[in-house]
């Protein structure tokens, strides 16, 4: 497999900022009763455990790691607790915009792009940023999903399927994006889409 999608569910924790990297440090509260708290450390819950057990084992075969979240709609890359531009910045932007050229295609959804720090508001200990950081993966993206405010984190029933469908193009043009700049490996393209398939069917799922 050459991508990883992960999705989180926040319960009680603010899952995606308990990853060990730059634990605490902005973006999150030490308060059990804020709903930014990151708990009493890192990896502290299971899903998080999991998750990066399953992400390490695998590390040396994931070419484009992407989270989901919601709300804002806004296409994320590393890092959350600086402005200073990637590496491979240009190039990670470049995929970026082509990938949100083809959600945009679908249903008109407009998106914007950017550094985690500068589209929204610092915040360390994020899943990208982890995964780009420790364990070396070149492209981590987070999608931000709909709306802008309006609704939040209760998305009307008849905006999931169209959130679910924009999504799937805009990944399959990501992946197409980040082969042409040579990011992936090309045996695993075709592999690569049926486990995006796989992974927004079960999110989609998970809302009806």
């Amino acid at each position: 497999m050459a991508v990883l999608i992960a999705y989180f569910m926040s319960i009680n924790l603010f899952l995606i900022l308990i990853l060990n990297l730059f634990f605490i440090v902005i973006g999150a509260s030490a308060n059990p009763s804020s709903n930014t708290y990151a708990g009493p450390g890192p990896f502290s819950e299971m899903e998080t455990r999991t998750l990066a057990t399953y992400i390490t084992n695998m590390a040396d075969k994931i070419d484009l790691y992407l989270s989901f979240h919601s709300s804002g709609q806004i296409l994320l890359l590393p890092f959350g607790n600086t402005t200073e531009p990637l590496a491979n910045y240009y190039d990670a932007m470049k995929i970026g915009r082509r990938a949100l050229g083809a959600l945009a295609f679908k249903h008109g959804t407009q998106y914007t792009i950017g550094n985690i720090a500068e589209a929204i508001y610092f915040a360390a200990g994020t899943s990208v940023d982890w995964v780009k950081e420790r364990l070396k993966v070149p492209l981590t993206y987070c999608y931000e999903l709909r709306d802008r405010g309006v609704y939040g984190h209760l998305l009307p029933p008849d905006q999931i399927l169209p959130t679910g469908e924009e999504t799937m193009e805009s990944i399959i043009e990501m992946v197409f994006q980040a082969k042409r700049y040579g990011y992936m490996k090309a045996s695993n393209a075709t592999a690569l889409k049926i486990s995006a398939l796989l992974y927004l069917a079960v999110i989609v799922k998970l809302f009806i």
